[in-house]
């Protein structure tokens, strides 16, 4: 009887260490495609190094002044 309850408590730690590398590796699968699909549209729809002139980025850029503007809209 005893060696009976150790046999299924062993398959059942076989079959869940079994299912516990399957959603690992599932999970592993999932996330470097999502990693691979948000790299390509960064690549494919952000506009490249310096596209945008500073001017119409929000915030203050290196080595420009602030002007009132933004200020006035900052709340």
């Amino acid at each position: 009887m005893l060696l009976t309850i150790r046999l299924r408590m062993d398959r059942m730690k076989l079959n869940s260490s079994k299912s516990l590398i399957h959603s690992l590796g599932q999970f592993t699968r999932n996330y470097t495609q999502t990693e691979k699909r948000a790299a390509d549209n960064k690549r494919r729809y952000a506009p490249g190094e310096g596209s945008i002139p500073p001017v119409l980025l929000s915030g203050v850029s290196k080595g420009a002044c602030p002007l009132a503007h933004d200020f006035a809209c900052k709340v």
